[in-house]
């Protein structure tokens, strides 16, 4: 996902950075980060955002489960 809009500084990270729900960015790569996967973001302020999600893919097409 891309923008053209004001950006942030990617450098500031934890729950609590410019999270206003609580589910942002932060918990997006825990998430992520919990079933192998990792989140590309590429931002800083006043030139957009790119946001990339990458997942793993087992062999036969289906999604991995998560690690025990």
């Amino acid at each position: 996902v891309a923008d053209d809009g004001k950006g942030f500084d990617a450098t500031i990270k934890g729950p609590d950075a410019g999270s206003r729900s609580g589910f942002g960015l932060f918990n997006i790569g825990e998430r992520m980060d919990s079933i192998g996967g990792r989140i590309l973001i590429d931002t800083e302020p006043g030139n957009g955002c790119r946001i990339t999600l990458e997942t793993p893919i087992a062999s036969d097409g289906l999604q991995k489960e998560p690690p025990a």
